[in-house]
């Protein structure tokens, strides 16, 4: 096991952006119990300057120390900032699903829960969730649609993406971030499913994606 942040960064060498994305995405908490993130953070810098400048010290620990910085007090880190760096680095959340990070976005868009969706039957409807799988078909006329699932805290969506849908919003679609969906609800055999007229992309200005991946089931 690795004693500290040090220790991890001496034996294994990552870049700076390499450790800054394990930090954000608590895959190094254990180093640093006592404090959050800012503190990993903090002792990442402290390192590298040290590693930069070839003036350091070594503790009992092993660790590299700087003895003229005195280490700062950090506040405590919100619970949403750590969210949303996580979401950054990993494009998902470890305990809980990352819809929960849009609830601000969503709150006075009346959008109906994937899990009540059967009790819409028939009916016009807003639902929004992150996309999760999909396959492109052909109708007897050759014209390309789609049928794509998506997913938001409460359950799966199977949607109907017919061609005139399929060719105004298919290149719109990825993984990044959630989507809302306008459309009927049909049922068939019990089973319910969301013929899709129109999607709007979900935006979050505090999130930022490293990657874009673009739906492509061709």
């Amino acid at each position: 096991p690795y004693r500290n942040i040090s220790d991890f960064c001496k034996r294994v060498r990552p870049d700076d952006r390499e450790a800054r994305v394990l930090i954000h995405a608590g895959a190094l908490d254990s180093l640093h119990r006592k404090e959050d993130r800012a503190g990993l953070l903090w002792e990442l810098a402290l390192w590298q300057k040290s590693e930069a400048k070839q003036n350091r010290t070594r503790d009992m620990f092993g660790r590299f120390t700087d003895s003229s910085v005195i280490k700062p007090l950090f506040p405590p880190q919100k619970e949403c900032e750590r969210l949303r760096h996580e979401f950054a680095a990993l494009s998902f959340l470890c305990d809980r699903h990352p819809m929960v990070l849009y609830a601000g976005d969503l709150k006075q868009r009346r959008i109906i829960k994937a899990k009540d969706m059967p009790f819409f039957s028939g009916r016009h409807i807003r639902i929004a969730g992150f996309l999760i799988t999909g396959k492109v078909v052909h109708t007897k006329h050759g014209d390309p649609m789609e049928f794509l699932t998506f997913e938001d805290e409460t359950g799966l969506v199977e949607t109907t993406f017919f061609p005139k849908a399929y060719r105004r919003f298919c290149a719109m679609l990825g993984k990044d971030r959630p989507f809302i969906l306008h459309g009927k609800v049909e049922e068939d055999f019990g089973t319910h499913t969301l013929t899709v007229e129109r999607v709007e992309t979900v935006v979050n200005t505090k999130i930022k994606i490293r990657h874009f991946e673009t739906a492509t089931y061709a």
